[in-house]
C-alpha cells in the first residue's frame, strides 16, 4: 500500500486534472490547438481515464444509464451535457470513455496550466477562448472554435459540448439563446446527437448550490484540501460518497430545423426534468453519510436596482438602446428585457456588446455571464456593476512587511542621476523589500541590483549603436527594473504607450529613432484581444518570455545572483561611465495622431522627486500600490523612480481599471499609499464597497492627471473614512508635478500649492503682457528644474513663451490662485478634454469624421462643414466626460465610432452622442464657432 504522502500527492494531481475548467493567466498559442486536434489517439488516454475513474470513486458513487446508445461503431457523435459544477466534466468524460472516445472542449486559459495542458494533448481537446477575458478577439476565436467542432464531427470524430457554456448559477440549466448547437446542426443536419444528463453535483463544493457564491472562491484554499483530507482520513475507501447519476439518451426528436431557441428549450426541458434540490454530503466518516438538502441560496448581489437605473445618464441609455436596436432590429426595448429570452442575444452577441460598451464608455466591464438584462448593461456602462470574479493571490513573503523603525521618515540620497541615487539607497538597505508583483514575487534592493547586472548586457546588445531602447510594459517589477538597467547601460529608455495602438507606436518609433522595444508576449496577446493588433511591428519587439528558456540566461542569472552579494563597484563604474543628461523619453498621451516626444533629464525627475518627498511625509511603515503604467508620467515618476529612490516598497498590478484585483492587492500587501487618476481611484472604491476592510491599511490617496470630483472624494471617504485624499496637478512636460495639496492641510477641489523649486505666474491670456490679480483666472506659466527643455524633433511646436524677460513653460491651462496659494482649475486653452487622466484631442476625433463625411456623404448642395466635435470634462457631480459630434447629415454613434476605429485611433477616442443640426455655427473668419457648441453642451448637461 502506498504511503500517506504518496496518496496525498496522487490525489492532488488527480484533483488538478479533474478540475480542468479552472482559470489561469499564462499563454497558450494557436499552434497548440492545431497540434492537439490533428494528432492521433494518445496511448496515455486509456490509463489516464482509468486513473481518473479510480480516484473519483473515492468521493463519487456514479451510476450510468443508457450507455447502449453507444453500441457498435460510433463516428461523428455530438454529446451534449449539462454543467452543474466544476467537477462534472471530469466525472462525465472518464465515465463516457468506457463507451466512446470523445474530444472535450477546454478553455484556452485552462489548457495553459502544465497539468491541464497535458490533459488537453492526451484527450485532443478542442480549445476555445474564455469569452470573459478575450473581448473582441474572443468573438472571432469562439466562432472559429465552433467551426473546429464542425470540422471534427465531419471527419468522424466524437465531441462532447456543454450548450450552456457555463456552470449552473441556479438549480436548473439555463442555455438561453446560445447558438453553438444550432450552428453545428445546420452545418451537419444528420449528426447523431446524444444527450448526457448528470444528477447529484448540484449542492457540492464544486457548485454554486452550496453557498450561492462562486465555487472558485475557496477551491484551492479549502475545497480541494478538505476533499483530500476527508479521503485520506477515511482510509481512501471509507470516505462518505456523493451519489451521481448519468443518463445518456439519443435526441431523435430534437427540433433541429426550428432554430436555436427551440433547440435550447428542448435541451433545457431534458436537463431540468425532475431536477433535484441541492444536496450536501458529509466530508468525513465520523459525520455519517446521509445527505441533507441545502436551503436555496441566493446571490449576495444587491437587488436594489431601481435607484441606480433611474440615475443612468439619458445619453448613455440612448446610445445603448440604439446599439441594441441596430444589432437585433428590435425597436421596443425596456430596462428589464432579458438579453437572452426576450432579445435572443447569445454569448457571442453579449461579448460583442460588452466590447463596444468598454470602448465607448471607457469602463472595465463584467463577464458576459453576469449581465442578464438591458438594465445590467446600462449599469455596466456607468461603472455601477463591478466584476464579481474571485481574486486568488499568491502568499506574500514575510520580508515585505519588515521595517526597522516604522515612524522614521524616508529620504532621497544624494546623487546627480537616477542610477546614482538608486545605488545610494540600495547600499543603505540592501536586504529591504524594494518592489513586488505576483509574477516576480518580492525583490529586495540586492535582488534588483542582480537583475540590473543581468539585463544591462542584453539591453546593450539589443540597442546596438542607438542611444535609446524602447520599453513597452504595464506597471510591473519588470518595467521598473528594465528602466534602471537601461540607464545603467547608458541607453535612454523610451516608454511606449501601448494603448496608442499601432499608429501611435509607429509614430513613437519614428520620433525617437529606436530600433528595438522590450515587451512581453502576454501583453501583445492581451492587446490583440482588445483589438490593438501590432503584428506589423513584430520586427521591433523583443519578448521577455524568450529569456527563461535559454540555458545560458539561466546560468547568467545564477552568476549575477552571486555577484549581487559582492561589492557593487561595477555598477558605480557603469553609472559614472554612462552618465548622460537624458533620463527617459515619454510621449504626450497619444491623444493626437502624432504624439510629441518629451525627453526628461535626470535633473527634471530628481527635482520633482525631492520636492514631493519634502511635502509628503513618507515613512518606513508605508507601502505603495503602483497601477499606473510607465508611459504615464505620473506612473513613471511617482510609482517607479520616486519609490525606488526613496526606499518606499512598491507592489505593482498591470491594470489600473481592475478595482477588484487592486483592492485584493492592497489588502494582501498592506499598502498605505495609493496613487492614481480620479477615474481609477473611483473604480477601486466601487469595487471595495462590498468589503471595505480590503482598504483598511490605506492612509493616503494621491490623485492627479484630471480634476478629482466630489463624487470621488465621497466614494473614497465611504470605503476608507480615516484616509486622506491629496490632489495634485501636473503635465508630462513638467516631470509631472507642478502643485500638490499638503497632507496636513488639504483643500478638496483645488490643485494644491505650487511645489518647492517651481516658480509660477498667472497672466492675462489675451495680452500675455501682465499678471492677473490674485483670485482672477489666467494662463499659468511655470519655471523650474523639473521643466523639460523642449520636444523631440525640430518640427515640433515651441511650448515656451517670453514673459518679463525670461523663458516660461506655457501650460495651456487657465487657473486662479486663492488667498492661501492654492491653485484652482478654471478652463483649458486648447481643444482637449481629459478622460481617465488622459488628454483627448477633439480635433483628432473630428478629422476622421470630416474625411468620412467628405468621402461618403458629400453632395453638390453642401455649403459648409458637415460635422464638428466638441466635448466636456467629467464633472464634480460624477457625470462622465462627453464627446459630441454635431452633424448636418444623418450620422449614428455606431457609424461615427466605426470611422474612428478605421482611422486607427485607440479606445479612448469615441463619440458618446450625435446631435443633428441644420447648420453649424460659424465665426466671421469662416471657422466653426466651437465656443457656441460648447455652450450648447453645457446647457444640455
Amino acid at each position: 500500500m502506498m504511503s500517506l504522502k504518496k496518496h496525498t500527492k496522487t490525489l492532488i494531481l488527480a484533483s488538478a486534472i479533474s478540475i480542468g475548467y479552472l482559470n489561469t493567466n499564462t499563454a497558450f498559442s494557436a499552434s497548440n490547438q492545431t497540434q492537439a486536434s490533428e494528432s492521433c489517439e494518445s496511448p496515455l488516454r486509456r490509463p489516464l481515464m482509468s486513473l481518473g475513474r479510480q480516484i473519483l470513486k473515492t468521493r463519487y458513487q456514479t451510476t450510468v444509464r443508457g450507455s447502449d446508445v453507444f453500441n457498435g461503431p460510433q463516428q461523428g457523435v455530438l454529446v451534449l451535457a449539462n454543467h452543474p459544477g466544476f467537477i462534472d466534466p471530469a466525472i462525465m468524460i472518464t465515465q463516457l470513455d468506457q463507451f466512446i472516445k470523445v474530444r472535450p472542449l477546454m478553455k484556452e486559459n485552462v489548457a495553459r496550466h502544465p497539468v491541464t495542458k497535458a490533459v488537453a494533448r492526451i484527450t485532443r481537446a478542442v480549445l476555445i477562448p474564455d469569452m470573459s477575458e478575450e473581448g473582441r478577439g474572443g468573438v472571432a476565436a469562439a466562432q472559429a472554435a465552433v467551426q473546429s467542432v464542425i470540422d471534427a464531427l465531419a471527419r468522424g470524430e466524437n465531441i462532447i459540448l456543454y450548450p450552456s457554456g457555463t456552470i449552473y448559477r441556479q438549480q436548473n440549466e439555463k442555455i438561453g439563446a446560445n447558438s453553438a448547437v444550432d450552428r453545428i446542426l445546420k452545418a451537419l443536419p444528420k449528426t447523431k446527437v446524444v444527450l448526457a444528463r448528470s444528477r447529484g453535483i448540484w449542492g457540492s463544493s464544486f457548485s454554486f448550490g452550496l453557498t450561492g457564491e462562486s465555487p472558485v472562491k475557496k477551491l484551492l484554499t479549502r475545497t480541494i484540501p478538505r476533499a483530500i483530507m476527508s479521503i485520506v482520513s477515511g482510509g481512501i475507501f471509507f470516505a462518505p460518497k456523493r451519489k451521481v447519476e448519468i443518463d445518456f439518451v439519443e435526441a431523435k426528436d430534437m427540433p433541429r430545423d426550428q432554430g436555436r431557441l427551440a433547440i435550447n428549450r428542448y435541451l433545457e426541458k431534458f436537463y431540468n426534468e425532475d431536477a433535484p434540490p441541492a444536496m450536501k454530503v458529509p466530508y468525513f466518516w465520523w459525520q455519517g453519510s446521509t445527505p441533507t438538502v441545502v436551503e436555496n441560496k441566493k446571490s449576495t448581489a444587491s437587488n436594489d436596482r431601481s435607484a441606480l437605473l433611474s440615475s443612468v445618464d439619458p445619453e448613455t441609455r440612448r446610445a445603448i438602446y440604439e446599439f441594441i436596436t441596430q444589432k437585433l432590429g428590435d425597436a421596443k426595448i425596456s430596462d428589464e428585457d432579458l438579453l437572452e429570452a426576450k432579445l435572443g442575444m447569445d454569448s457571442l452577441s453579449r461579448v460583442e456588446m460588452l466590447v463596444w460598451v468598454g470602448e465607448t464608455f471607457g469602463r472595465e466591464v463584467p463577464e458576459a455571464s453576469e449581465l442578464k438584462t438591458v438594465g445590467d448593461v446600462l449599469l455596466a456602462a456607468e461603472g455601477k456593476i463591478a466584476s464579481t470574479g474571485t481574486v486568488e493571490l499568491k502568499p506574500v513573503k514575510a520580508n515585505w512587511f519588515y521595517n526597522e523603525s516604522p515612524d522614521a521618515k524616508l529620504s532621497v540620497p544624494e546623487g546627480e542621476t537616477i542610477p546614482e541615487v538608486f545605488l545610494a539607497q540600495a547600499r543603505r538597505h540592501p536586504n529591504r523589500a524594494a518592489v513586488a508583483d505576483q509574477i516576480s514575487g518580492v525583490l529586495t534592493y540586492r535582488d534588483v541590483v542582480g537583475r540590473i547586472m543581468l539585463l544591462k548586457p542584453l539591453i546593450e546588445e539589443l540597442a546596438g549603436d542607438s542611444d535609446r531602447i524602447g520599453i513597452m510594459m504595464p506597471a510591473s517589477v519588470s518595467a521598473t527594473v528594465l528602466t534602471l538597467a537601461a540607464q545603467f547601460a547608458g541607453k535612454t529608455p523610451v516608454m511606449i504607450n501601448f494603448t496608442a495602438g499601432k499608429n501611435g507606436v509607429t509614430e513613437a518609433i519614428k520620433t525617437s529613432g529606436i530600433t528595438k522595444i522590450i515587451t512581453s508576449q502576454t501583453l501583445l496577446e492581451k492587446l490583440k484581444t482588445s483589438g490593438l493588433e501590432m503584428t506589423e511591428l513584430d520586427k521591433y519587439f523583443f519578448k521577455l518570455e524568450g529569456l527563461k528558456d535559454s540555458k545560458s540566461f539561466k546560468l547568467k542569472f545564477i552568476r549575477t545572483k552571486i555577484d549581487s552579494y559582492g561589492p557593487w563597484g561595477l555598477l558605480d563604474s557603469w553609472a559614472r561611465k554612462n552618465k548622460k543628461d537624458e533620463a527617459v523619453i515619454l510621449f504626450t498621451s497619444g491623444s493626437e495622431k502624432n504624439p510629441k516626444g518629451v525627453p526628461l533629464t535626470h535633473q527634471n525627475q530628481l527635482a520633482n522627486i525631492r520636492a514631493l518627498a519634502w511635502i509628503v511625509p513618507f515613512t518606513q511603515q508605508d507601502r505603495l500600490m503602483g497601477v499606473l503604467p510607465s508611459f504615464h508620467s505620473f506612473g513613471l515618476t511617482v510609482t517607479q523612480m520616486m519609490s525606488i529612490c526613496l526606499g518606499l516598497p512598491t507592489v505593482y498590478f498591470p491594470s489600473p481599471l481592475d478595482g477588484e484585483k487592486i483592492s485584493a492587492h492592497i489588502n494582501a500587501y498592506e499598502a498605505t499609499l495609493v496613487p492614481g487618476t480620479p477615474t481609477f481611484l473611483e473604480g477601486i472604491a466601487r469595487a471595495a464597497a462590498r468589503d471595505p476592510k480590503l482598504l483598511g491599511t490605506v492612509r493616503m490617496w494621491i490623485t492627479g492627471a484630471a480634476k478629482c470630483g466630489n463624487n470621488v472624494y465621497r466614494a473614497l471617504g465611504m470605503v476608507c473614512p480615516r484616509s486622506t485624499v491629496i490632489e495634485g496637478y501636473g503635465i508630462t512636460e513638467t516631470s509631472p508635478a507642478i502643485s500638490i495639496n499638503p497632507p496636513n492641510k488639504p483643500k478638496p477641489g483645488t490643485l494644491g500649492q505650487v511645489l518647492p523649486g517651481v516658480k509660477h505666474v498667472i497672466v492675462d491670456p489675451e495680452t500675455m503682457g501682465k499678471r492677473v490679480d490674485r483670485g482672477s483666472p489666467g494662463l499659468l506659466l511655470v519655471q523650474g528644474k523639473n521643466i523639460f527643455s523642449g520636444y523631440l524633433g525640430s518640427s515640433s511646436e515651441n511650448p515656451f513663451v517670453e514673459f518679463e524677460g525670461s523663458r516660461w513653460y506655457n501650460t495651456g491651462d487657465i487657473v486662479k490662485e486663492d488667498a492661501d496659494g492654492y491653485l484652482v482649475m478654471s478652463d483649458r486653452m486648447s481643444r482637449f478634454i481629459k478622460v481617465g487622466g488622459e488628454k483627448i484631442s477633439l480635433t483628432a476625433i473630428e478629422s476622421p469624421l470630416v474625411e468620412m463625411m467628405q468621402s461618403e456623404m458629400a453632395s453638390s448642395e453642401d455649403t459648409g462643414p458637415a460635422v464638428a466635435v466638441e466635448g466636456l470634462d467629467e464633472t464634480e457631480e460624477g457625470k462622465a466626460a462627453v464627446k459630441v459630434a454635431f452633424s448636418t447629415k444623418p450620422l449614428t454613434v455606431a457609424k461615427a465610432n466605426e470611422a474612428l476605429r478605421t482611422a486607427g485611433l485607440n479606445g479612448l477616442f469615441f463619440i458618446t452622442e450625435v446631435v443633428q443640426v441644420k447648420e453649424l455655427p460659424m465665426l466671421g473668419s469662416g471657422k466653426v464657432d466651437y465656443k457656441a457648441l460648447r455652450r450648447s453642451l453645457k446647457e444640455r448637461r
